[in-house]
């Protein structure tokens, strides 16, 4: 019975180990990945925030049209240059909320 034992904690190391090497594999071929999957993912996070705030996509989308689509090209870079900057104060800050992590 003991015999019995030593082996199957043999196989049992050996199982282990090779998941380990599997997982590392694993890991490295889909790094590649990472960046577009996490990207997606905040377009997910997104999408679902937008989702559970009716109001605020209707009156972004409010705002849009009453603003005309050529004021919204002249207001592009600057809102752009605002969103940056909020991204980085709130990383500096480490602050967490909405604007963390997109």
């Amino acid at each position: 019975m003991n015999a019995k034992l030593i082996e199957l904690a043999d196989q049992r190391a050996s199982l282990v180990a090779r998941a380990a090497a599997q997982r590392a594999e694993l890991s490295q071929a889909l790094a590649s990945w990472r960046r577009p999957l996490a990207l997606a993912d905040q377009g997910f996070a997104a999408a679902r925030y937008l989702r559970s705030n009716p109001m605020l996509l209707g009156g972004v989308v409010a705002f849009l049209v009453a603003l005309r689509p050529w004021r919204l090209v002249k207001w592009l870079p600057q809102g752009w240059l605002t969103w940056r900057l909020a991204r980085m104060a709130l990383g500096a800050m480490g602050g967490k909320g909405i604007l963390r992590g997109w």
